[in-house]
């Protein structure tokens, strides 16, 4: 990728750890914080107004990348640069989800849960991970495709286990969130310690929707 010359070095970015986002804000938040971040190596001068990142790159599914791109170069921000990324970069049309979440040990993924993952893009719900008939961790997104991806590279990665998928959609996320945290204190994943109290769940959900039918994440040899 040909950048317009700023230095013989990228600037590599300082604190920075890969995201994925839920929301135009939560972009923004995270451009705020990578400009902080970096301030002695950015030129705050030459970088455009926030919601002109959520114009070019949030509105067309580029932030992925270009936030991939910016852990090695920050000044991808700067608008001369971020322009030519931008011509760089236009004829990207479909991305390959497991590039960023998992880029290293997609190997490892059954057929089956490949194709599902493509199916689950911008998808809200509830997902969750089994080992056999135990739940170990239960969580929510947006994006149900990033988010599962993100989640297992996260805590799963390493397992020998056969590793198993559920997942709940729901028509919104303020649904996936109600019913995360109810199913968290109702089934008690181990991997779930922040919002796991360990009492009995009294409120009983009318119409509780069920985890679809259980899909192996993971080869084992």
């Amino acid at each position: 990728m040909k950048i317009v010359p700023h230095a013989k070095c990228y600037a590599l970015a300082k604190g920075f750890t890969l995201s994925f986002f839920e929301s135009t804000e939560h972009f923004k938040n995270y451009i705020r914080k990578i400009i902080k971040t970096n301030a002695d190596i950015i030129d705050s001068s030459k970088v455009p107004d926030l919601d002109i990142y959520v114009k070019y790159f949030y509105n067309n599914k580029f932030e992925k990348q270009f936030t991939w791109d910016l852990r090695y170069d920050v000044l991808l921000l700067e608008e001369t640069n971020m322009f030519q990324w931008l011509n760089n970069h236009k004829n990207i049309h479909t991305e390959d989800p497991f590039k960023y979440s998992c880029k290293d040990i997609e190997h490892i993924f059954t057929d089956e849960f490949k194709k599902l993952i493509f199916d689950l893009e911008d998808v809200p719900g509830v997902y969750s991970f089994w080992v056999g008939d135990t739940v170990m961790y239960i969580g929510t997104s947006i994006n149900l495709q990033s988010r599962i991806l993100g989640s297992f590279n996260e805590r799963f990665c390493n397992n020998t286990n056969q590793i198993y998928l559920r997942y709940i959609r729901t028509s919104s996320k303020s649904d996936a969130c109600i019913l995360e945290v109810y199913l968290i204190c109702k089934l008690n994943p181990p991997l779930n310690e922040a919002s796991n109290y360990g009492d009995e769940v009294t409120l009983k959900l009318l119409n509780e929707p069920e985890f679809s039918e259980p899909v192996p994440c993971n080869i084992v040899v």
